[in-house]
């Protein structure tokens, strides 16, 4: 947590804060802290590493905004989270119905309602293994029926690291992360404001500071 003159700094330490702190999520232990949970109680703080985890994914597809990827354009939330297509997560084979059908089940129901569908669980999994598997619907269709958290934050950091190493200047270039920081002062988005130089890194003649 920090002033920031670059919104895209800011940008980059919320992503990194949020798997730090997944990571104290997935490693806390009910059974180690005993006061306020029941005694029959197991497991870590599941619901909020899963949920800060799909919040990583969406600012993650949030840096490709606008742009065209596996022939769909990436121009909302849900289209956003397809990112986990890419090379970066290393599931470019997953189904986009599949992914679909989490994003609906898993993502949206925990962040809005903090729950589950019978038949989905969270467990903890472990490293260098599969963040999901899958089951079959009633329907007979494919669907993510368990998210493991401790193999599917290794593959959001994974993501991360090979971001800044590979394409770093999608921090610089998002037009998403443009719209939102200076949603309510576009005078500053003028063309006298405004300059690229020639490694792609936006720069402004007349910063703000971003404090959280």
């Amino acid at each position: 947590m920090a002033i920031h003159l670059e919104k895209f700094e800011l940008h980059k330490e919320a992503m990194h804060e949020t798997l730090i702190a997944v990571d104290e999520l997935i490693n806390y232990s009910k059974t180690a802290h005993t006061t306020g949970w029941n005694n029959d109680d197991e497991g870590c703080l599941g619901y909020p590493a899963a949920i800060l985890l799909f919040s990583f994914v969406n600012a993650f597809g949030n840096l490709f905004y606008g742009e065209v990827i596996d022939g769909v354009k990436v121009d909302c939330d849900k289209k956003t989270f397809g990112i986990i297509k890419l090379k970066y997560f290393n599931n470019s084979d997953i189904d986009s119905k599949v992914l679909e059908a989490f994003y609906e089940s898993y993502r949206s129901k925990l962040v809005h309602n903090l729950t589950l569908p019978a038949g989905y669980y969270l467990k903890i999994g472990k490293d260098n293994s599969e963040w999901y598997s899958l089951a079959n619907s009633d329907k007979g269709e494919p669907i993510i029926n368990t998210l493991f958290l401790f193999p599917f934050l290794t593959c959001c950091k994974n993501a991360f690291l090979k971001l800044q190493t590979e394409h770093k200047e999608k921090f610089t270039q998002s037009i998403k992360i443009i719209d939102i920081s200076y949603k309510d002062n576009s005078s500053i988005l003028s063309n006298d404001n405004i300059s690229m130089d020639s490694s792609g890194t936006t720069h402004y003649q007349n910063p703000l500071k971003f404090k959280r």
